[in-house]
């Protein structure tokens, strides 16, 4: 039925928008888009916002637009085969390289199948790193030459951060942290509650013996947790950039925001009790993690991560190794390939 109603609006109405499509977490923790729309209004480029909700409206502006632009995975995108004269940009969330995602995931001939349907209408793929266009070449299916390197959108933001600002305004909002130093735990998602709960219960406990720092919690955006936790500030709804600017060490544990975090080469703490399962079982990293930071940074079991915090130190770029091509310009540069994209008589 998608597919009825995308042919009857796109022979009706087509014409040559730009299209953006929101999803909930893309504001807060992904951003990229939000970054790329203010660049596109200060360039005077007319553009539609829509939402990723299921509607008929939805499905007659994504016929009605030559070029569409996504952050992640979108339901209409993944049940509607487009024209070829319609430019899918697919602005990457994650930056680096680290847990697998898309083709390099799949453990069955049915998640293929899946993946195949959910990625199929992808032109081009907007990633961190020139150096990494041969992995997501493989990962997404898409030809190496449609593999665009203008950096994360996101990462703009970056380079006008002020700490000592921005650390002074936290304050404001958290005296009690007085001269601690700030560690953010941000996890990345998993699909067991329960054990998400058990993560955040160490954390708990880690704050009580880390009396010199003041604990702060980033969820995943598709993660929900509403109890408070005990000696730990819920940051999950201020700005990612912010957050990692007032961050003094960061623990994570198979998430890409280690490498948003790098560009302040501050230290970075792996916290994998899970490991066996995501590297040796599942085999769903490209890395292990102490190829990423350090053997010393990287703790495995939750008596040692006090210590582990204490002692941890900022020991490999990962900023020079996976995201040499975020320069402060990626919004610039990619407000150019749309227009030249624009250009082009064949869209």
């Amino acid at each position: 039925m998608f597919q009825i109603v995308y042919y009857f609006y796109y022979f009706l109405f087509s014409s040559k928008k730009t299209l953006l499509i929101i999803y909930s977490n893309s504001s807060i923790l992904y951003s990229n888009l939000k970054e790329l729309e203010e660049c596109l209004k200060k360039h005077s480029i007319k553009y539609k916002v829509i939402f990723n909700t299921k509607s008929i409206n939805n499905i007659k502006y994504i016929a009605n637009s030559s070029i569409i632009i996504i952050d992640q995975s979108n339901y209409f995108l993944s049940y509607i085969k487009l024209f070829p004269s319609t430019k899918v940009l697919q602005l990457w969330h994650g930056g680096g390289l680290y847990k697998k995602v898309a083709f390099d995931k799949i453990l069955s001939l049915e998640g293929n199948k899946n993946i195949t349907r959910i990625y199929r209408n992808i032109s081009f793929l907007n990633i961190s790193d020139k150096k990494l266009s041969n992995e997501y070449s493989r990962m997404f299916n898409i030809h190496k030459e449609n593999i665009i390197n203008y950096g994360l959108p996101r990462t703009d933001r970056l380079f006008s951060r002020d700490t000592l600002k921005d650390k002074k305004e936290f304050l404001l909002m958290y005296p009690e942290i007085g001269s601690k130093k700030i560690c953010l735990y941000a996890p990345t998602f998993r699909e067991d509650a329960k054990q998400q709960r058990k993560l955040l219960k160490i954390e708990e406990n880690m704050a009580e013996q880390l009396q010199d720092y003041i604990i702060i919690y980033r969820a995943h955006p598709t993660l929900k947790i509403s109890d408070n936790i005990k000696g730990i500030i819920d940051v999950s709804n201020l700005e990612l950039d912010f957050v990692l600017s007032i961050t003094d060490i960061l623990i994570s544990d198979y998430s890409s925001i280690i490498f948003d975090y790098s560009f302040f080469k501050r230290p970075i703490v792996l916290y994998v009790p899970d490991l066996k399962e995501y590297f040796i079982k599942k085999k769903q990293l490209y890395f292990h993690p102490s190829e990423l930071v350090g053997c010393s940074n990287v703790c495995y079991n939750s008596a040692e991560l006090a210590n582990v915090v204490k002692r941890a130190t900022y020991e490999i770029d990962l900023w020079d190794s996976f995201m040499s091509n975020c320069k402060g310009n990626s919004c610039q540069q990619l407000v150019g390939f749309i227009k030249d994209l624009q250009s082009k008589g064949d869209i």
